[in-house]
């Protein structure tokens, strides 16, 4: 069960590594705005999975009563949260790099 969550996050840390490497022919600064990026992607990836995990416990927990509509119900709140959680980080970063989008500034 260990494995895709493991190919995943190895896909993502090659992933990084050679974004990282490209990145730096474009000077210091973009490696380190890569690098910050790198760290807020992470939190909010992470979180993701932890949402995750406490779908699964509850989801076991609550088909193993076989109480299917709780369980029902657990699935589509946690499902639209995740899209509320998605909707509120895009939005936030958006806005808080907006004075540098439309300036045309990089740094």
């Amino acid at each position: 069960m260990a494995a895709p969550a493991i190919i995943g996050l190895i896909v993502q840390a090659v992933y990084n590594m050679v974004d990282t490497m490209f990145v730096s022919w474009l000077g210091a600064s973009a490696t380190g705005a890569t690098q910050i990026v790198f760290v807020i992607y992470t939190a909010i990836e992470q979180s993701g999975v932890c949402l995750e995990l406490v779908l699964q416990l509850m989801l076991s927990r609550l088909l193993g009563k076989g109480d299917e509509k709780q369980a029902s119900k657990a699935v589509s709140t946690v499902f639209f949260y995740c899209f509320y959680y998605r909707y509120c980080c895009y939005f936030n970063y958006v806005n808080m790099f907006r004075p540098n989008i439309e300036n045309g500034r990089s740094n």
